[in-house]
């Protein structure tokens, strides 16, 4: 694995990139050819999968009551009873987090999330419509667990309630009553988690790129050896939108990272790496996958290598 590339150069192009803001037009995504991992949706002439990953504040707007659809609010109880989307059902976004042998903020077991699901009426199949305060930190981490586990769609609301205030939609304040449902999440793909021993055994690995996405000064206290600085803030503009495809493509490729076969994302404990794995996928990377236990496992564990 190539060293972090200049990090100084990094700081200042991100600064630069970040008024692109905005989403671009994207259609429902397309299948890609057998090009590699450089071939990128944003760079080829197929769709991005945009479209299935994340959904606008109008688009909502206009569809509140979808058959299948569940809108999940995943901000405090405070912040729901004070005004949500009509007809979301809050999810308290710590039930699909769990300590894993010490180390905190691993992803929950499957029957866990299944419960959590379940008892907000989510049922096998539905399409989950997610949304936070913004940064997309806890939608992106739900997002990431269901691609894991399976047997849910889910779609972040892009900008989260930022875009959705901003924009003046409907709110209401009385809570959903929904009736809890039996779910079984089943054909997720587990190889989008991985874990130190897997990191460990890829260090060296070419055709694999490590991604920090903790702010500067926790890189520079120590990260894993070869890591890449790419800031998770660096995917979305200043009104919390992702950026659009070409604004994407210029944060991941001015790092390097978008070349390699395998991009892993941590970060302390697998939040903000899941605006990072998001933004990859948002760009339809082939293999981008979360290292769960994060900074949290790999920096309090003596025998593994760290840098500087």
């Amino acid at each position: 694995m190539r060293s972090c590339t200049g990090l100084k150069g990094l700081k200042v192009f991100v600064v630069g990139v970040v008024v692109l803001g905005g989403a671009s037009a994207c259609g429902p995504a397309e299948p890609m050819d057998d090009g590699g991992p450089g071939d990128l949706c944003a760079r080829a002439s197929v769709a991005c999968p945009r479209a299935s990953m994340l959904i606008e504040a109008s688009e909502l707007a206009a569809s509140l009551v979808t058959p299948g659809r569940v809108i999940v609010d995943l901000r405090s109880e405070e912040l729901y009873a004070a005004g949500h989307v009509p007809g979301a059902r809050r999810l308290d976004p710590s039930l699909l987090r769990a300590e894993v042998e010490g180390v905190a903020g691993q992803v929950a077991p499957r029957v866990d999330v299944e419960a959590a699901l379940g008892a907000i009426g989510v049922e096998q199949g539905a399409e989950v419509v997610a949304y936070d305060e913004g940064s997309g930190l806890a939608a992106g981490r739900l997002a990431w667990t269901a691609a894991l586990y399976g047997g849910v769609a889910v779609r972040a609301l892009d900008g989260g309630w930022t875009a959705w205030s901003s924009g003046g939609y409907s709110q209401e304040q009385a809570a959903a009553a929904p009736t809890p449902a039996t779910l079984t999440l089943n054909g997720g793909d587990e190889a989008v988690r991985v874990d130190a021993a897997w990191v460990l055994a890829h260090l060296e690995d070419p055709k694999v790129a490590l991604v920090d996405a903790r702010a500067l000064e926790e890189f520079d206290a120590g990260h894993i050896p070869g890591a890449r600085w790419i800031p998770w803030q660096a995917s979305k503009g200043a009104d919390d939108r992702y950026l659009d495809d070409a604004g994407l493509t210029a944060v991941y490729e001015q790092a390097g990272a978008l070349a390699a076969e395998t991009i892993v994302a941590y970060c302390q404990t697998g939040s903000r790496a899941s605006v990072t794995w998001a933004s990859l996928k948002l760009l339809g990377h082939r293999d981008v996958r979360l290292y769960d236990g994060s900074w949290a496992e790999w920096g309090s564990d003596p025998t593994l290598p760290k840098a500087p």
